[in-house]
């Protein structure tokens, strides 16, 4: 996308103001941003720019595109969203320092569907029994092994089962 204001140089700062429901709009280019006074002094403004990925002097120059939307880094720059689950792995490098720095973490963390929450517990369950079954085996202790062998089997046949 072109800056609005001279035409000529790619836009790397996306602006958008709504005052008393008058949205306006701008795409600059690094230089126009800069005679507009966006990328100057202490402001919070130019703060954010200062963060990776976040368009401006964090963004890398070099475009990417997501092979499936065909959306490259601005779009998601300026909207602030990416447009499809593609783009997360196209993006990863951008997105992963503002994901952790907006949300203090790039996994989810809290609360899920019971019934992943429930396939999450066997799946840890099921690997904590396979270390105390590799554990009892290099102790030799091989009555203890056949009982937790015999644990993890029920285990994957229950899960097999739902």
């Amino acid at each position: 996308m072109l800056c609005t204001e001279c035409k000529k140089n790619t836009a790397t700062v996306f602006y958008q103001q709504n005052i008393n429901g008058k949205t306006t709009e701008l795409c600059l280019c690094q230089e126009c941003a800069e005679s507009h006074g966006f990328l100057t002094g202490s402001s919070l403004f130019n703060e954010l720019f200062k963060m990776p990925g976040i368009s401006g002097a964090g963004v890398k120059s070099s475009r990417k595109i997501c092979s499936l939307c065909g959306s490259d880094e601005n779009n998601f720059i300026k909207d602030g969203k990416v447009s499809c689950p593609v783009c997360y792995e196209s993006f990863a490098d951008e997105l992963y320092s503002p994901i952790k720095r907006i949300h203090g973490n790039v996994s989810h963390i809290g609360r899920a569907p019971a019934k992943l929450k429930k396939q999450n517990d066997k799946k840890l369950k099921l690997d904590e029994l396979k270390k105390q079954l590799n554990d009892a085996v290099q102790k030799e202790e091989y009555e203890n092994a056949a009982i937790i062998r015999d644990k993890i089997r029920d285990l994957e046949n229950n899960a097999e089962e739902n």
